[in-house]
């Protein structure tokens, strides 16, 4: 609740909204990864991709020293996650792909439409996938079966919970 005390420089975490979805959808979402000590930035973007996810990044960053900017001095630039919700989870294997400044990702939910999201991954991942009605099941499983060697990568299941759901519990 109080940016910056006692000298606490914050992670970031930048989070790409699913399909048609904005981030007052996750306020919850946020509200928790935010107790944990993270700045959240989202893009105001229906239709997330990378390079959305990436000038969110390039803003947040900027601010850490920018004169007059509330988080000017107070995030840790060298702790950088980045995740999504469906489309989300997308456009953030598109936008690791091209990044060098992640630390870790997560995707919820999601999975690429072309098995090929997991190539793009060089930092440690996790997937979570909703077991119940998820449109998105078979592509995560995919992408986590395609993890390359060498990479860290947790996997859950949730049980109960369904494609949206997955974000939101």
């Amino acid at each position: 609740t109080e940016l910056g005390k006692d000298g606490v420089k914050h992670p970031i975490f930048v989070w790409g909204t699913g399909a048609t979805a904005t981030p007052t959808q996750y306020r919850d979402h946020f509200n928790h990864i935010a107790s944990h000590g993270f700045v959240v930035i989202s893009p105001n973007n229906p239709s997330v991709n990378a390079a959305a996810l990436k000038s969110a990044l390039d803003w947040i960053i900027a601010q850490n020293t920018a004169s007059g900017s509330k988080f000017n001095g107070k995030l840790d630039t060298t702790k950088i996650a980045m995740g999504g919700h469906s489309l989300g989870s997308v456009a953030t294997f598109d936008a690791e792909a091209q990044e060098t400044r992640l630390t870790t990702t997560i995707h919820i939910a999601g999975g690429s439409f072309d098995a090929n999201g997991s190539k793009k991954v060089k930092t440690p991942t996790a997937y979570m996938c909703g077991l119940s009605g998820n449109i998105a099941k078979a592509q995560c499983d995919t992408d986590f079966k395609n993890v390359k060697a060498g990479i860290p990568t947790y996997y859950a299941e949730l049980v109960g919970t369904g494609h949206v759901d997955a974000a939101r519990k």
